[in-house]
């Protein structure tokens, strides 16, 4: 199924905390003190678009019907990225070399689809080495009645050189995982996600633009990739019940290059996507129920 092109008119807000990164870092001193302050934004905002959801999960290989008029906590970047990039304003960094590092969340109740949004962002943690900044984000979403329906966290990494030593080796996906499902991801798999979220980062849809970044060709969002690993672990371990799935954490571990066909892999509350057992995952997580 093809997305709209009009949804790019709900992304208005996305789009532009992404022009505003790629105007450049604001290069001033920001003062990280040790007393725990951090960076906060908060913001009341609209229900998402009924239409928008269910074309969403649809996407990312769920279904509508499971989620009973709530929003898929998968969905969260569509509303926290322009409230996660506001509370980088001012750091001392590039952040037009921010890579998605992970991300994870804790859903404590459903999020009601037609209620106002209540959300609250916040920088929590800055961790700088010699070769890279870690940048961990924290959210929590609710609506009036219930303020904390969910807790994510999200991990921005900004590389500052490369390490010439290799780094550490990827971890495999293990040969006793059993595959559960294969995704089918076409070319324009990432501007479709794009149009529903709204991160047009052009490495993702812009075939030209990705290969002057060194891939073959487009590479799927992480974000992409974290939904359809959930809705993979819906339809076939969770027996259709989203709501039985608690906490799901994920590394992005290495770029996957579109089209392609991953299958999604379960170990004992471990999660993977990737070609096969034995091979470096794109993704590798954990889950609870």
């Amino acid at each position: 199924m093809r997305v709209s092109p009009l949804y790019a008119r709900h992304q208005f807000p996305v789009i532009m905390a992404l022009l505003k990164t790629a105007a450049g870092p604001v290069l001033k001193k920001v003062s990280l003190n040790n007393s725990g302050q951090t960076t906060v934004v908060e913001a009341v905002l609209p229900p998402r678009p009924q239409g928008l959801i269910e074309d969403y999960l649809r996407h990312v290989g769920g279904e509508p019907s499971w989620y009973k008029g709530t929003v898929p906590p998968s969905l969260f970047p569509q509303w926290g990225f322009p409230l996660m990039a506001k509370t980088l304003t001012g750091l001392p960094y590039n952040l037009t070399k921010v890579l998605n590092g992970g991300a994870s969340f804790v859903a404590h109740a459903p999020i009601p689809g037609d209620r106002p949004l209540k959300v609250r962002a916040e920088l929590a943690q800055v961790d700088e080495t010699e070769s890279r900044v870690v940048l961990l984000q924290k959210m929590v979403t609710g609506v009036e009645d219930n303020p904390e329906c969910l807790e994510c966290r999200v991990n921005a990494i900004i590389p500052k050189k490369s390490d010439k030593k290799g780094g550490k080796q990827k971890a495999l996906i293990p040969q006793s995982a059993q595959e559960i499902a294969t995704l089918n991801l076409a070319l324009d798999s990432g501007i479709d996600f794009a149009l529903l979220t709204g991160d047009f980062n052009p490495i993702h849809w812009i075939p030209s633009y990705a290969r002057m970044a060194g891939f073959p060709n487009t590479i799927l969002h992480g974000f992409s990739s974290m939904a359809r690993t959930i809705e993979a672990l819906n339809r076939n371990v969770l027996a259709q019940n989203p709501y039985a799935l608690k906490s799901f954490e994920c590394r992005f571990v290495r770029p996957l290059v579109l089209p392609a066909a991953p299958g999604v892999f379960v170990d004992k509350g471990a999660v993977f996507l990737g070609a096969a057992t034995g091979s470096a995952p794109y993704l590798s997580g954990a889950y609870t129920v």
